[in-house]
């Protein structure tokens, strides 16, 4: 039973996310291995309090929010993802993460810290931080599976651990036509690593490469929907579409036998991506489609060292440098050729500095104690193609603080509270507006945040996990997505709660849920009366059953049937104070593997009951959007284990 802890101990000396006075939530292996899927997004979906929007538009990528940071485009910036320490938030990109390259296969465990705590995370840790570990070794295996809508996708792995040099390498080849018209996505991916010990310490070197095209449905009216003047099936945008590759090499080297000692990360990425939209309102509204082209080259290295001084002190200073040359353009197009001039061209640099250092210390077998310090600086070098007055360079740079603490005052049984403060770098459009009626700003301070959160887990009977969490967030310069575009909403806040839950009714049955409440508000509203943050659901609800059978030592059934509620955002029409509220977006999913010997076969069935809603809503010309969702689909598959 005490492998299956959703919540551990935070009274530790470790370097683990879980140790820390926050709320957290770790994904281990086993449980992302009974994932059905082919999309990064459905990792996160159990999560507590983290809200997935999936756009269905290629691989534009999918926001990740937490704490009501973010929606509508906005949840990728709030929030600093990483893999294998790598940072996957790209300046250039407005803050945007790509992840469309990440597959459950590759994973190991991913840690999830709500709000700006760790020390180690930086640029973009406004809501929270994700740390995503790959593998490096699991049993080699074939897996083939099919699915609604021509969905088809083979993944043949290679690993042996017995090897003083430990190979994991995977491949992947995934095809669909997709629900909508004009949706079919085709993909291949490689990722390869080598891991292999260093005295008491280990090295791996991994490298993968991505090369993705899709078409895009775009986004419909939920009016025109409702009235049937469009079907769910229709694309209003026959021409969308894009491609992308993504070319990436990792080294890390990190302690092998404990969590003292050096760890290093450096790294190199080239990512493209070509994006042909046209943000068509009705049916009846001219397409005026434009491209959006990014290309960046990101190099970086990251250290620290785990200093323990004894059972109870230990210090973790660090550095960081991340270097970004590329970059991002849009201009109109006609079936994808270019047929205007620039409406955004910057060619930009970017470099990050950051030091920082985490120490903790247990003056009393009860009591830990957990402080940081992080200052980051960002230089900007850009050169603007569309308003050449606006080229140039400076720097921002900031302080945060942290301080929390843990106490336990009995076996399972832990207090946190904390104070931090976290940022994210201004965006090249920001320091350098591609609109001559706005000047350039290269010493922009970066838009920060201060946060406190108080609560405690439990662990009672064997039984039963409980976890709650109560926060609260400033935000200074929160930029929102209005009608299509970025606004600069001000300073807002939020107040909020997190709870969590698993029952272990049996040895192999239990429940689980989760329910998160966000109340967003604008401190200083533009327009009076409009003061809820849109694009910010207030309640997400998660509850599930799990179970497991092994009938003998070669065959288990497991299964996993799960509900996913998130309530309707909020949007403002014109200066109205009264705000409409988007529409409510729920799905049930259905897990099953059978395992016998060597082989694994597995079925995922997903229903999505409400015809005229999605997991994305924005509003565009006052009028909301959405991108309708099938309302069953089916994944059937086999797995051969050797």
């Amino acid at each position: 039973m005490e492998e299956k802890r959703i919540i551990k101990e935070k009274s530790s000396l470790s370097l683990s996310a879980e140790s820390l006075p926050a709320n957290v939530n770790v994904l281990t292996k086993e449980d992302i291995s009974n994932l059905v899927t082919p999309r990064h997004e459905e990792i996160f979906r159990k999560i507590p309090g983290l809200y997935v929007e999936n756009y269905g538009q290629g691989d534009i990528g999918s926001a990740l929010t937490m704490r009501g940071l973010g929606g509508g485009g906005g949840g990728k910036k709030y929030v600093a993802t990483y893999i294998d320490g790598v940072p996957q938030n790209y300046p250039i990109y407005f803050g945007d993460h790509i992840l469309s390259w990440l597959i459950p296969e590759m994973i190991e465990k991913i840690e999830i810290i709500k709000g700006p705590f760790s020390s180690l995370c930086g640029d973009n840790a406004i809501g929270g931080c994700i740390n995503i570990i790959t593998k490096e070794s699991d049993l080699s295996s074939i897996t083939g599976s099919a699915g609604s809508y021509g969905s088809f996708r083979f993944i043949p792995i290679f690993s042996y651990d017995k090897f003083k040099t430990i190979p994991f390498i995977l491949g992947e080849y995934y095809r669909t036509d997709g629900f909508r018209d004009n949706s079919d996505y085709e993909r291949y991916n490689f990722f390869g690593k080598l891991s292999f010990p260093l005295s008491e310490d280990k090295i791996s070197f991994r490298v993968n490469y991505y090369d993705a095209d899709w078409n895009a449905p775009g986004f419909l009216s939920k009016t025109e929907l409702e009235r049937g003047i469009v079907s769910r099936k229709t694309t209003l945008t026959p021409d969308d579409g894009g491609n992308s590759r993504i070319f990436s090499i990792v080294v890390s080297y990190s302690p092998q036998k404990s969590e003292k000692g050096l760890y290093i990360n450096a790294y190199y990425t080239n990512i493209k991506l070509n994006r042909y939209v046209a943000h068509r309102v009705y049916s009846y509204s001219p397409v005026n489609q434009e491209a959006r082209i990014f290309n960046t080259k990101t190099s970086g290295f990251k250290a620290y060292y785990n200093l323990i001084i004894n059972e109870n002190i230990s210090l973790t200073p660090g550095f960081e440098l991340r270097y970004d040359d590329g970059y991002y353009q849009r201009y109109p197009t006609t079936k994808r050729n270019k047929s205007g001039k620039y409406t955004q061209y910057w060619d930009a640099e970017y470099l990050q500095n950051a030091l920082f250092i985490q120490g903790q210390v247990k003056p009393l077998d009860f009591l830990k104690i957990i402080g940081g310090l992080r200052f980051d600086r960002f230089d900007y070098d850009v050169t603007n193609h569309v308003v050449s007055d606006n080229s140039g360079e400076g720097h921002t740079s900031i302080f945060s603080p942290k301080i929390g603490l843990v106490i336990s005052p009995t076996k399972n049984f832990d207090i946190f509270a904390n104070w931090s403060m976290g940022a994210r770098a201004p965006y090249i459009n920001e320091v350098s507006p591609a609109k001559s009626s706005q000047k350039k700003n290269f010493d922009l301070e970066p838009a920060k945040v201060s946060s406190w959160d108080i609560g405690f887990n439990t662990f009672i009977f064997d039984k039963i996990q409980f976890s709650f969490d109560y926060y609260q967030t400033d935000l200074k310069r929160e930029v929102a997505i209005i009608n299509n575009e970025p606004v600069n909403i001000g300073n807002s806040e939020r107040n909020g709660i997190e709870l969590e839950t698993k029952i272990f009714l049996l040895p192999e049955l239990s429940l689980y849920g989760s329910y998160s409440w966000v109340d967003a508000k604008v401190k200083n509203p533009q327009n009076p009366g409009q003061d809820k943050v849109i694009d910010v659901p207030k309640d997400i609800f998660k509850i599930g059953i799990e179970f497991s059978k092994e009938f003998n030592r070669n065959e288990k059934l497991y299964g996993d049937l799960n509900y996913y509620y998130i309530s309707g955002k909020y949007y403002y029409i014109g200066k109205n104070p009264s705000a409409v509220k988007g529409p409510v977006f729920d799905k049930y999913t259905l897990n099953l593997n059978y395992k016998v010997k060597k082989l694994n076969y597995f079925l995922s069935t997903v229903y999505t009951p409400r015809k005229y809603s999605s997991e994305i809503t924005w509003l565009n010309e006052n009028e909301i959007m959405i991108n309708p969702q099938p309302q069953w689909d089916f994944t059937i598959g086999l797995k051969y284990e050797f």
